[in-house]
């Protein structure tokens, strides 16, 4: 076999390899779950979260403020939706997108394992309270 060839075929196994290993730490962990779609295809994005709460709640998807947009604006709430282990970033954009939209602040966590991640509610909670901000939140089971 010639060396190119050899070379080549080292390569196609090498690539092979690595995505045999990436394949299987996805499925074990659920590595990029939030990005692509998951190895459940019951989960949905974030975006189709938004767009059922707006529908219940009755109020506009994605309105443009200065400096970013509101998932969620009804006539008296300005609502951050945010998977719950981002739950630090939803305060200050909801704070952000209230103040911008003259309506009461409000935040709603997407909680994909209660059993898991309810404690994300709990210390978002603690922490509006730790801080004295009254600010309402909620939170949303999505499976």
């Amino acid at each position: 076999m010639s060396k190119k060839r050899n070379w080549k075929l080292k390569l196609i196994v090498k690539l092979g390899l690595i995505g045999v290993v990436l394949f299987f730490v996805k499925t074990k962990t659920g590595w990029l779950d939030d990005y692509v779609g998951g190895g459940k295809a019951e989960h949905k994005n974030e975006a189709y979260y938004i767009a059922q709460l707006a529908d219940e709640l009755g109020g506009d998807v994605e309105v443009t403020v200065k400096g970013g947009r509101a998932d969620i604006v009804t006539d008296n709430h300005a609502i951050e939706v945010e998977w719950a282990s981002k739950w630090k970033n939803a305060i200050g954009q909801a704070l952000w997108y209230g103040l911008e939209t003259d309506r009461a602040p409000r935040i709603i966590l997407l909680i994909k394992d209660k059993k898991k991640e309810y404690k994300y509610f709990l210390m978002l909670n603690s922490a509006l309270q730790r801080a004295n901000i009254d600010l309402k939140t909620g939170f949303r089971e999505v499976n």
